[in-house]
């Protein structure tokens, strides 16, 4: 049973929206301006509500607000806000499945204090992530006098990259599909795709690969060692960095998938 928000008339709160997995929500500058477009069209459309925004911070995968109500809940203006952001962003760059985390997280505040503190947190949060050393340089973005510019993932330094020969933006037409193999990679599901010869079941496969998540430096060199005691390393000689992934054919034998052959080893299963 979905817990029911609290709220009475006139509170105010602390508003979280995240990227799906931690994914940004925001590429480029002209999607921070969206959003904020996005916003003000919103609290022009329920003006009757007569919602606040007191204060914000739009970071690369995550959005805090500060908002007072007045006579109707947040439900309306999150809703709005997020639905039409989330078509924007879909049809610019392609995107598919879900693009926030949840619908959002509302703290409710209560007292001047906690409001306080929430404003301090929500001003402070490019500081407090190293995006920015002082203020004065998110001003410099707001007025343009510094343009905005992506920034490395500072935690992601021991993630190993790495190039592909198949590449899955290069699958077109199978929405279907797409949604499916998108939600299986990011949960490490097992896939069984069925369909008729040509239908582009085995083009696919070849470049599901391509959308896993990269292996940190530790997860690489486990595989690795996996590798090297099973004798995976002949004519390799280097770390392994492409994630275990198997996709064998409808049509393979037993032995095939369990490794037959006079030196049978049982192979890791993915597909």
């Amino acid at each position: 049973m979905t817990r029911k928000r609290e709220w009475y008339k006139g509170s105010t709160y602390h508003i979280t929206v995240r990227g799906n997995r931690r994914n940004d929500i925001f590429r480029d500058k002209e999607d921070f301006e969206y959003y904020l477009n996005v916003i003000e069209e919103a609290l022009f459309y329920y003006i009757q509500y007569n919602y606040k925004v007191i204060c914000y911070c739009l970071m690369d995968n995550h959005v805090y607000l500060m908002i007072k109500t007045d006579t109707e809940s947040l439900g309306k203006l999150m809703g709005r806000i997020s639905a039409s952001y989330t078509r924007y962003f879909n049809k610019k760059y392609n995107y598919i499945g879900h693009l926030f985390q949840d619908r959002y997280f509302g703290e409710l505040i209560e007292s001047d204090k906690q409001m306080l503190e929430a404003s301090r947190y929500i001003h402070l949060n490019p500081v407090k992530a190293n995006m920015v050393e002082k203020l004065t340089k998110v001003i410099s973005f707001l007025e343009g006098v510094n343009p905005y510019s992506n920034l490395e993932d500072l935690k992601c330094d021991n993630v190993i990259q790495r190039p592909y020969l198949y590449d899955f933006e290069d699958v077109q037409g199978q929405d279907a599909i797409i949604e499916f193999i998108v939600a299986t990679a990011a949960g490490g599901h097992n896939l069984i795709m069925s369909g008729a010869p040509g239908c582009g079941k085995s083009m696919i496969a070849k470049r599901i690969p391509s959308i896993l998540t990269s292996m940190t430096e530790k997860e690489a060199l486990e595989v690795t060692k996996i590798y090297s005691v099973s004798g995976g390393l002949k004519n390799r000689g280097s770390l392994i960095t492409e994630r275990p992934f198997r996709a064998p054919h409808h049509n393979a034998s037993i032995n095939s998938l369990v490794g037959g052959g006079n030196n049978a080893i049982v192979q890791i299963m993915k597909f």
